[in-house]
């Protein structure tokens, strides 16, 4: 063990970065109200393969894990709708269709707005996202990683397979929020433990209609670094175009390797002095959960069958491409530590996130000057600490092949 001087300021920077990536209140609100309204259209069907239609939310808005739409990409909202009254001996497509059919009924709001596609229907706004809607029916206990959160496997249909495929978006979710709520081991200058629990909210389930998740609810540092590393993506992938677009790897891939990572550290009873420190670990180590004995494999910890690198298998690229991303977004976190200087700090944001999040940051720091605050400071409250003896072995391992 070695004494080392822990610098705060990547804690402050981190916060004023994700800060800028949630979605507004106002977006919120207009996604909460599409989001009630579609799911009561669906559940007020006469259809009887749709009564008891029970309508939930997943990926990233369930997860807390939101990035505000990058450009011309447009933020998503993911609806599932459960229904009890079918199961896997009905035609997939057919279930499919009759999604599309209540959809485009003549006094269908939506029916000049929907598409198929080939999972799911999706309902296009003249807003800055669009619905995603994914018809599900049962399939409990299957066999998964962590057996208990079975009870809510799923199968949806899949258009060019033609046939079922398997799914468990709630059991992922709660799998998500359990590790979430994990303590990591923070040794602060009075040696004080950081609980990293989160203020989670209670969820109340003829239909039924999930509610959507308070968009102000404490984010923790697993979801802070999973929007982290969703920003860092968009903006290697899309605007400095070290890769291909296409092989931008999927945000629920990203979420459940991160994660995993997460989970290893907390239960190898890790010690850090600074949070930042935790999050560089969790993205150095993100790679170690790929599966590559029988072709890769990221699977749904909930459903085992349910593989989040199946692309991968088609096309090398696919991890090719996330190797040489998750090694740049540490090296970069890394590089984003060492730095002291706002003009220095400024140039490695502007690098990895883009000009905007570059300057958003930097404002916020002329601010706290401006308002007579020590820079070297300002990070104190935020989990983080000025000297502490750590125990962190740094891994250097990335990619896949």
């Amino acid at each position: 063990m070695s004494k080392t001087q822990t610098n705060a300021l990547p804690m402050k920077i981190v916060e004023e970065l994700t800060k800028g990536l949630d979605i507004t209140d106002s977006m919120f609100k207009e996604a909460e109200k599409k989001y009630y309204a579609v799911a009561k259209y669906l559940g007020e069907s006469t259809n009887p393969l749709l009564q008891g239609a029970d309508i939930y939310l997943q990926g990233s808005m369930k997860l807390g894990t939101v990035v505000k739409p990058h450009k011309k990409d447009e933020f998503d909202i993911d609806l599932v709708i459960l229904l009890p009254n079918v199961n896997s001996s009905h035609n997939s497509d057919m279930i499919h269709k009759i999604i599309g059919d209540r959809l485009k009924e003549d006094k269908s709001p939506y029916k000049d707005i929907c598409e198929s596609k080939n999972r799911c229907w999706t309902i296009n706004y003249k807003s800055e996202f669009h619905l995603d809607i994914t018809p599900a029916i049962s399939n409990a206990f299957v066999e998964a990683e962590v057996f208990h959160y079975t009870d809510t496997a799923e199968l949806v249909p899949d258009k060019k397979l033609k046939e079922w495929k398997d799914s468990n978006p709630k059991g992922l979710a709660k799998w998500f929020s359990d590790i979430a709520k994990l303590m990591p081991i923070f040794v602060l200058k009075r040696f004080v433990s950081f609980d990293s629990a989160l203020s989670v909210k209670a969820i109340n389930e003829s239909y039924t209609v999930e509610d959507i998740p308070d968009n102000n609810e404490f984010k923790g540092l697993l979801r802070r670094t999973i929007q982290l590393l969703k920003k860092h993506r968009d903006y290697y992938f899309i605007e400095r175009k070290e890769a291909p677009e296409e092989y931008k790897p999927i945000s629920i891939l990203i979420t459940t390797l991160a994660t995993k990572s997460y989970e290893k550290i907390v239960f190898d009873r890790v010690e850090y002095n600074c949070p930042f420190k935790m999050m560089k670990d969790i993205v150095g180590q993100m790679n170690l959960f790929i599966k590559k004995e029988d072709g890769f494999k990221v699977a749904n910890p909930t459903n085992e069958k349910e593989n989040f690198a199946e692309k991968w298998n088609d096309d090398i690229e696919y991890a090719k491409a996330f190797g040489q991303w998750q090694k740049a977004a540490f090296e970069e976190l890394d590089e984003l530590q060492k730095q002291s200087g706002i003009d220095t700090i400024g140039r490695v944001l502007e690098k990895s996130y883009g000009k905007d999040s570059s300057n958003r940051v930097i404002e916020s720091f002329n601010k706290e000057v401006k308002d007579g605050r020590d820079i070297g400071k300002i990070a104190t409250g935020i989990l983080t600490a000025s000297e502490a003896t750590v125990t962190v072995k740094e891994n250097k391992f990335f990619g896949v092949h």
